[in-house]
């Protein structure tokens, strides 16, 4: 991390240390072009209390340190999946949504979760999950079409009254 030869304010440090942990601006910064006058720069903090919102005022809280655990235990999830370790890939993704008070980042867990019981084909399991993830991201289309592929093999291992199809 380069932060230049002037003094450093130590909440800036703390703030740019949260971006190598994986958190992202908390605020919203824009800026209009006056021409030769210049730009005008405009900056929100919604939350000045959060480091990542005001890196001069803010503070570290509770949840940064949650979410960290929870990222922990969902790229182990990842990692898991990648090898096609399902089972325990689905233990560490129910770990992440467990801690994490994240709603994105959750709705991310419970689309993998959906994902690696799809895998191990546990149907009625992936569905529900893949619900949640689509009720708390309605925007996203990964777990809309996720759940799409889910809803289909079951009903075509349905339809083939195959005995394996699990809950």
């Amino acid at each position: 991390m380069f932060v230049g030869p002037e003094d450093t304010h130590k909440y800036t440090l703390v703030h740019e240390f949260g971006h190598l942990l994986g958190f992202a601006d908390e605020y919203v910064r824009g800026y209009r072009d006056l021409g030769n006058e210049g730009y005008e720069i405009l900056e929100i903090h919604p939350n000045g209390k959060d480091i990542m919102a005001s890196s001069g005022a803010g503070g570290i809280h509770r949840y940064h340190f949650t979410a960290l655990v929870a990222g922990t235990h969902f790229r182990s999830g990842l990692a898991f999946a990648s090898k096609g370790e399902h089972q325990a890939a689905v233990n560490a993704y129910r770990k992440a949504i467990e801690i994490s008070d994240d709603s994105s980042y959750t709705g991310l867990a419970y689309n993998n979760l959906g994902w690696s019981l799809k895998q191990l084909g546990k149907y009625h399991q992936a569905i529900a999950a893949l619900e949640k993830a689509v009720e708390i991201r309605p925007d996203w289309s990964r777990a809309s079409n996720n759940l799409s592929i889910v809803r289909k093999k079951l009903k075509e291992q349905e339809e083939q009254g195959e005995d394996r199809v699990k809950t």
